[in-house]
């Protein structure tokens, strides 16, 4: 049944008539004069529209959902008369280097906490380099130039460093093949070996005795508490940086000693994770609410900036000990290295962290999201079991004398 209508209708740049039954849509203005099709509610509550004048014994036809006229309109025009994209406009030169990396991050299918974190200012720092070069244009750019780019600083910088920067380049070159053809150029470098060729990758982490004593010393700072919170679950539950920064309070249950990062993961479905945790961390975490005053919808730590963040730990970190080389992210490795020297190291504890375990095929990792799925409490009792108890096993005496030292709050639970 077709909606009631009068005669004639205007809705958006259509005049509505009725026509065999159903309605005509006729274009109004210049820019939709021979814009015309049919539309009518089918009996299930859809709808079809027919392209008129289209030639040929039978007009094409589409069927849709709409809620009401004036949806079904707009989507029917949309599909017979979609609008012209506007290309921008390129002179003889080319796009320039500014303007492709702007396109190139517009459309990127990447999440917005890494372009701007990430990408854009790895794109800004090629981009000012390039107008000291003389560099302009897309086209300006050659081989030799990404290799003088990469060879800059190659004794002062790492190699992954090195090849991050350059990436972005390579990248914005691909969108420049895929866009503007007619302007592309491979973009080919040799890597450099970069600082610490033939060095073994240094992934400095503390043991379990020194995480603990090091969280004690910051307990005692005075702006401490903003972010230690962050640090013990870095170290005892090997949360990564962005899931600290992102954990709010009402993901963590200290009732069932429980915390669900859930929020902007880094990469995968094994990112979104609901584990049990150590008695001391859930003692930590008490604490800091309390002395926090945190709502439901408050962050867990008050430094939400990456940089902030690292630049409180390296604060801390050179007041407690002066020379320790390790950097924020190697917290999290904390528990790697309690493990492995116990020989307890396993499967569970790589996925407790958020981690495919190299050693399992795919067939075995999609037996384990199917456990995520369906069973999330036998996980949980899993990790508990094979990851928390032993933990609680070691952290009993530093457990003690954490609870030892006079808090001067109040407990929220028993």
């Amino acid at each position: 049944m077709n909606p009631t209508m009068s005669q004639q209708d205007r809705i958006g740049n259509y005049r509505i008539v009725p026509y065999r039954g159903r309605m005509k849509a006729v274009g109004i203005g210049p820019s939709r004069e021979e814009s015309e099709f049919s539309l009518g509610q089918l009996p299930d509550g859809r709808w079809e529209t027919s392209l008129l004048n289209a030639g040929g014994s039978r007009p094409p036809r589409k069927q849709f959902t709409a809620e009401g006229l004036e949806q079904a309109i707009s989507i029917a025009e949309e599909h017979w008369f979609p609008p012209v994209v506007e290309v921008p406009e390129v002179d003889s030169e080319g796009p320039e280097i500014d303007q492709v990396f702007v396109e190139w991050l517009d459309v990127h299918p990447a999440k917005e906490t890494t372009i701007n974190e990430d990408y854009l200012p790895r794109a800004d720092r090629f981009s000012k380099w390039a107008r000291t070069q003389g560099l302009e244009y897309w086209t300006d750019i050659l081989p030799k130039h990404l290799q003088m780019y990469a060879n800059e600083g190659s004794r002062e910088q790492r190699r992954s460093y090195i090849e991050k920067r350059c990436r972005v380049v390579r990248m914005a070159a691909e969108y420049v093949r895929e866009n503007y053809p007619q302007f592309y150029r491979p973009l080919s470098y040799r890597l450099p070996k970069g600082r610490d060729w033939g060095k073994p990758k240094g992934r400095a982490t503390l043991s379990l005795e020194e995480a603990v004593e090091f969280l004690s010393f910051v307990r005692k700072q005075e702006n401490g508490w903003n972010t230690l919170a962050g640090f013990a679950l870095a170290a005892l539950a090997s949360a990564r940086i962005q899931e600290i920064r992102n954990l709010r309070w009402r993901s963590v249950d200290l009732v069932q000693g429980l915390v669900a990062f859930e929020t902007d993961p880094k990469a995968g479905i094994q990112s979104y994770r609901r584990i049990p945790i150590a008695d001391l961390l859930v003692d930590i975490l008490d604490e800091a609410r309390v002395r926090l005053g945190g709502d439901d919808d408050d962050l867990v730590i008050r430094t939400h900036k990456k940089d902030s963040f690292g630049q409180a730990f390296r604060r801390y970190r050179d007041r407690w000990r002066p020379g320790i080389v390790i950097e924020p992210y190697g917290l999290r490795r904390t528990l790697v290295k309690a493990f492995v020297v116990r020989g307890l190291h396993s499967y569970s504890l790589e996925i407790y962290r958020g981690h495919k375990p190299r050693q399992i095929s795919e067939v075995e990792w999609l037996y384990y999201l199917d456990r995520l799925e369906m069973d999330p409490e036998g996980l949980v009792e899993m990790f508990r079991e094979q990851v928390v108890v032993p933990l609680n096993e070691h952290l009993g005496d530093a457990r003690s004398r954490w609870i030892e030292v006079p808090s001067k709050v109040k407990r929220l639970f028993g």
